[in-house]
């Protein structure tokens, strides 16, 4: 099955081999039936190169390619077996198994890599592979030695505190809707939040579904 992607502005969708650009003042949120979230920054492209989910064994394979911009990524859950996560970019291929990280390639072609949570292979197109931990980063210039890892700054660390649609828990109400007034005494809450978490609702808590993530509550 392939992965599905929306754009949380206006509810698009976009399936592998698709393109999304985003403009000088605009933003996209990209939301995969797999488990996982992509923001891209304006004046960004990105390209869904291969996205394929097996909702039966949980195998899955996501391979992108990041052309100008940056894009953050939020990747809860590990992959499992010889599952593959990669965000490449003209000058790296970024590797992941299950973590919070960012991407971004300046207007001189030079890619950096910032990690929130866990941990992530940056490997470049010539030179040997680094592994980049939690509140760290690298910059990786075409060309050069591969360099060592650094601790973000603090600016890096304030930024990536600004990206609370990336860092917080996935939480998405489908009914009732916003604003959503009624007569009734009782309604069903039903929504979609990260396999693993506890929603509460009026002090009840619901587990999402294992794969899914879906919850409902009569």
């Amino acid at each position: 099955a392939f992965a599905v992607a929306a754009l949380s502005a206006e509810g698009d969708t976009v399936m592998q081999h698709d393109l999304v650009r985003t403009g000088a003042g605009s933003t996209a949120q990209l939301r995969w039936t797999g488990g996982f979230r992509v923001k891209l920054a304006p004046e960004t492209t990105f390209e869904v190169r291969k996205a394929v989910f097996n909702r039966s064994n949980e195998h899955e394979e996501d391979l992108f390619r990041l052309e100008r911009g940056r894009v953050w990524v939020r990747l809860r859950r590990m992959l499992v077996g010889d599952s593959k996560f990669e965000v490449e970019t003209p000058t790296i291929v970024a590797a992941v198994r299950g973590t919070t990280f960012s991407v971004q390639v300046a207007p001189d072609g030079v890619s950096s890599v910032e990690v929130y949570d866990g941990r992530v292979a940056v490997k470049p197109k010539q030179g040997e592979a680094v592994e980049v931990e939690a509140s760290k980063g690298v910059i990786i210039r075409a060309g050069q030695p591969t360099p060592f890892a650094q601790a973000l700054s603090e600016a890096q660390q304030r930024d990536w505190e600004q990206q609370t649609s990336i860092i917080g828990p996935l939480l998405v109400v489908s009914a009732p809707r916003e604003g959503e007034r009624t007569e009734r005494t009782s309604i069903t809450v039903t929504g979609r939040a990260e396999p693993g978490d506890l929603v509460t609702i009026n002090g009840e808590h619901i587990a999402p579904g294992r794969k899914s993530g879906t919850f409902r509550l009569s």
